[in-house]
């Protein structure tokens, strides 16, 4: 027998009916919209499984029971994101496609996200020395450095054999220039108050950032905890107000400042594990 409340997948006149039922519930009068067409279900049903991996050796029969016993919002979902569901399987690295049956049976298509949530971006612009750009820099100052870091060029090993400066010195400078290429490049574009391709996933974490003024003391304390951990700190005149990971508490600075710079590891350590692992974002 049709499923009263059923429309097809493929059909627009479903949608006006799909419509009078909602409106009309479904005890709607005899006189009421004509219960959906079986032949259509029917074709919906083949057209979705007709290419559905390993479904040729199998029974027809449990897989259509399956498909009929759905709603007609359930059908119209489990067509739209069967292509994402058999990506998914694949990304996952599954070696078997659950049967029709199994997928209508278990809704299996609800495993995967709808298509607006797909669709969210993974990063936005932020604009520079913002909330989400002071977290994103952070972020990637938080990895070890990644960057090309070159040996000594021959004037500056003439200036360590005159004991001018030493190696430490001058390899720090260099790692500090060249060790995180993404921060450097976020910086170089601040410059000249551009802004920077940012991960959403940080957006949260960086609310809890707080505003620091230009010239205070806070800020030389976030200039020295930058030059302690080796880290390169943004060039050329800073905005009056500047977003850096949030103090807790009283007393010494440069030690408020430390603790807050491992909290934030704290915070987004999945993150940072993520990244590690090579996950990459368009800083």
């Amino acid at each position: 027998a049709p499923v009263k409340s059923a429309h097809s997948n493929n059909s627009d006149s479903a949608n006006t009916d799909y419509q009078n039922l909602r409106e009309g519930g479904r005890d709607a009068p005899e006189d009421g919209p004509e219960p959906e067409d079986p032949r259509k279900i029917d074709a919906a049903f083949w057209a979705l499984v007709k290419d559905w991996p390993g479904f040729a050796g199998m029974p027809k029969e449990p897989a259509k029971r399956s498909w009929l016993a759905l709603t007609a919002d359930e059908r119209r979902e489990a067509a739209e994101r069967f292509p994402r569901w058999l990506q998914l399987l694949k990304a996952q690295k599954k070696s078997h496609t659950p049967a029709p049956s199994t997928y209508f049976g278990e809704k299996l298509w609800m495993d995967v996200p709808a298509q607006d949530e797909a669709a969210k971006p993974a990063n936005a612009m932020a604009a520079p020395f913002g909330k989400l750009w002071s977290a994103t820099r952070f972020a990637e100052l938080l990895l070890p450095p990644s960057g090309i870091v070159a040996p000594p060029t021959k004037f500056e090993q003439m200036q360590i054999d005159a004991g001018q400066v030493s190696l430490a010195d001058v390899m720090a400078e260099k790692r500090m220039r060249a060790g995180w290429p993404s921060v450097n490049s976020m910086q170089e574009r601040a410059r000249s108050a551009q802004g920077s391709m940012c991960p959403l996933a940080l957006e949260e974490a960086g609310q809890g950032f707080q505003a620091v003024r230009r010239d205070g003391e806070l800020l030389a304390a976030w200039q020295r905890e930058h030059k302690r951990r080796g880290w390169p700190f943004p060039e050329g005149r800073l905005p009056e107000w500047v977003y850096f990971p949030a103090i807790e508490g009283e007393g010494d600075l440069d030690f408020l400042v430390a603790e807050a710079v491992e909290r934030y590891r704290e915070r987004i350590s999945d993150y940072l594990a993520n990244r590690s692992k090579g996950d990459d974002h368009a800083a």
